[in-house]
């Protein structure tokens, strides 16, 4: 549905990838988009799927090529950046957290806007999948409870 690797869980193929980019060095974040059930309430579920599909095209445009963005389930995506100091790390998140009202502001076919909560956090060597996960998800929350 949205290109990226999408559905509950990772598949083998984003495992893999996620594999190779973790050996150099990577952080991880977690982001969601907030207030997306009342789009899917107010304009229906092809309206939602064509937000999703908008925001992984938002994504994907705001890492480099090297770095691994994915659907996780619902309105959550995650991302892998590859090769990334705390530095690049910010700096990517920042890119994506500009690039959202900017999306905003060209208009879309519904006339709604969206925002996401980002959470950000370092793949430390020894720590699992599920570690980062929920780092990383727990400093998404933050991040959206600090602006509500």
């Amino acid at each position: 549905m949205t290109a990226p690797w999408s559905g509950q869980g990772l598949p083998p193929v984003a495992m893999a990838r996620m594999a190779e980019i973790r050996a150099s060095g990577t952080w991880s974040s977690a982001l969601s988009t907030d207030e997306f059930a009342a789009i899917n309430d107010t304009e229906g579920h092809l309206a939602g799927d064509a937000v999703l599909k908008e925001l992984a095209a938002l994504l994907r445009a705001s890492v480099r090529k090297i770095d691994l963005v994915c659907r996780y389930g619902g309105d959550e995506f995650l991302g892998f950046l590859a090769d990334s100091p705390a530095e690049g790390a910010a700096g990517g998140g920042k890119r994506i957290a500009k690039s959202v009202p900017e999306w905003n502001a060209a208009g879309d076919p519904f006339h709604f806007e969206v925002d996401l909560s980002i959470g950000l956090g370092e793949w430390k060597e020894g720590m699992s999948l599920a570690g980062i996960l929920t780092e990383t998800g727990q400093k998404k929350y933050k991040h959206k409870g600090s602006r509500e």
